[in-house]
């Protein structure tokens, strides 16, 4: 791969279930710490990027190296905001980068 600058670090956010005395337990946890390019969705730079029908609202587009572990089960951490993975995108099928649609919702 060539030598890419990301621009942003984000944590890659996996959820764990846990039965309690109170019921199920949800929390997330950090897996991975990924350099990236995050940027406001525009509409056509979603058309572009994101060749899927989405049904969630797309925010913001998530550029990656290329990693095999993420999944629209997970979430990333940007400086304190939620963005959840609602699309992924193999950039020109060469397992070099992921475009990541992804939705902000509050904490």
């Amino acid at each position: 791969m060539a030598d890419r600058k990301y621009r942003h670090w984000v944590a890659a956010q996996a959820v764990t279930r846990t039965i309690g005395v109170d019921g199920h337990i949800e929390a997330w946890q950090t897996f991975a710490s990924l350099r990236a390019d995050v940027d406001p969705a525009t509409p056509s730079a979603v058309q572009r990027q994101v060749s899927t029908t989405l049904t969630a609202p797309v925010t913001q587009l998530v550029k990656t190296p290329y990693r095999r572990d993420l999944s629209i089960a997970h979430r990333l951490l940007f400086k304190g905001r939620l963005l959840y993975i609602i699309a992924i995108q193999n950039a020109g099928e060469r397992n070099e980068d992921l475009m990541l649609a992804c939705e902000e919702r509050a904490t």
